[in-house]
């Protein structure tokens, strides 16, 4: 049987098929403008296409994220920290605790090796500590997020940001540009800067061995070393997919249609 895994965002919309024990095909789409549902069904036809597969051998879909409607499929919708906290345990086969950086808010949700979530906590309404702060200062420099870790690594000199908040934070990039501030010091310190923002979040779940980053902080090196050196020691610094959510959701659907 398999089951396919769909989490929407507010800009991006993730999703896997997944058969009873690994992820078969995964994909990412920009929602943008469009019907929610319009963009899950695009999702899931591509997931179909990539996988030859046909639409009637997908069991159930299970969801989290923003709602939507599907026609002739059973959707399962299941809450954010449950799907993060299987897809992080699925991933990493451990607890620990995983942090989410979406383009709107950043979560931390600590997990058991079940799967099962402990504990959640979100930034708060501003842009400060998630991917919003990270996208709009990357416009300013004329990068990628994506490219920004790679870009700070070859900083030669250090420099802090002194506003934490996006707006005053923009003003302070283009000013240290005009000051003939090199990309590649500003990127560190917008890094270093977003590590000392989502530090607390971790520090709220509590003490674990693993912290795993996924969403805008899925493989950027650069900001898990900073991340790193401002916990405890011993901490390890693990990576998922951005498509952890949508595994998780896989899974819970899964174990939904077997129970």
């Amino acid at each position: 049987m398999l089951y396919a895994g769909i989490d929407l965002g507010s800009e991006v919309c993730k999703s896997v098929l997944m058969d009873d024990e690994v992820v078969l095909v995964s994909n990412l789409c920009d929602v943008g403008y469009q019907d929610a549902s319009l963009v899950c069904a695009q999702s899931l036809e591509t997931l179909l296409k990539k996988s030859a597969v046909a639409a009637d051998k997908i069991t159930v879909i299970g969801c989290t994220g923003l709602p939507f409607e599907n026609e002739g499929k059973t959707v399962a919708r299941f809450s954010e920290s449950l799907c993060l906290a299987r897809g992080a345990a699925y991933c990493h086969h451990s607890d620990g605790v995983l942090l989410d950086m979406g383009s709107g808010k950043s979560t931390a949700v600590g997990f058991d090796r079940m799967g099962k979530p402990r504990k959640m906590v979100r930034t708060g309404g501003c842009a400060s500590g998630t991917g919003e702060f990270l996208s709009v200062l990357a416009r300013v420099l004329d990068i990628r997020v994506e490219d920004m870790g790679e870009i700070a690594s070859r900083s030669q000199r250090e420099i802090g940001l002194l506003s934490n908040c996006t707006v005053f934070a923009e003003s302070e990039v283009i000013s240290l540009l005009h000051n003939r501030i090199s990309a590649e010091d500003i990127a560190a310190a917008i890094l270093r800067e977003m590590a000392n923002q989502v530090c607390p979040l971790i520090r709220q779940i509590g003490f674990y061995k693993n912290v795993v980053l996924t969403g805008g902080a899925a493989g950027n090196l650069f900001l898990a070393e900073e991340i790193q050196r401002r916990m405890d020691p011993g901490v390890r610094i693990l990576f998922c997919p951005r498509e952890t959510a949508a595994v998780g959701a896989a899974l819970a659907a899964r174990e939904k249609s077997i129970f």
